[in-house]
């Protein structure tokens, strides 16, 4: 069995418009407290018959991360890439990318979220960090791979 755990999944977003070596400095990779992919039935005044035959689904990658300004960041590539389409990996049994392990491959579009982006409540612990949630539109059905 491969189910899935609820430790640690790991989320792996190409940085736009920089080289296209996989183990490249422009390579995000984030720790997320929470991600999900979503299923939708198509939100539109007209479904074509086609659609409806094909079972047309609307996918979002939708997380929570944590918010940080430097340039390599999840955070970073909202704030500055917002509109553009990037591929995205999704790890969901926490291993690292370039593993052979199980991930799902998408095409996402990055949006900014609805609400706060930047600061949040104060805490007086040592180790918190402000968080930020976002919900992208994705391309299409994500796409399972690595599978040993």
């Amino acid at each position: 069995m491969r189910e899935l755990g609820t430790r640690l999944m790991r989320v792996r977003i190409d940085a736009p418009n920089t080289s296209t070596d996989p183990f490249s400095q422009d390579q995000q990779t984030a720790q997320v407290s929470r991600v999900v992919v979503t299923s939708a039935e198509p939100d539109a005044e007209m479904t074509t018959f086609g659609d409806r035959a094909a079972g047309a689904r609307l996918y979002r990658l939708e997380f929570t991360a944590v918010q940080d300004v430097s340039t390599v960041s999840v955070w970073r590539t909202v704030w500055d890439h917002a509109g553009e389409t990037v591929h995205v990996e999704l790890y969901p049994e926490g291993t690292a990318p370039g593993s052979i392990a199980s991930r799902f491959d998408m095409d996402a579009v990055i949006a900014e979220p609805d609400g706060e982006i930047l600061g949040g409540d104060a805490n007086p612990s040592p180790s918190a960090r402000h968080r930020f949630s976002c919900s992208w539109p994705l391309q299409a059905k994500p796409v399972l791979s690595g599978m040993p």
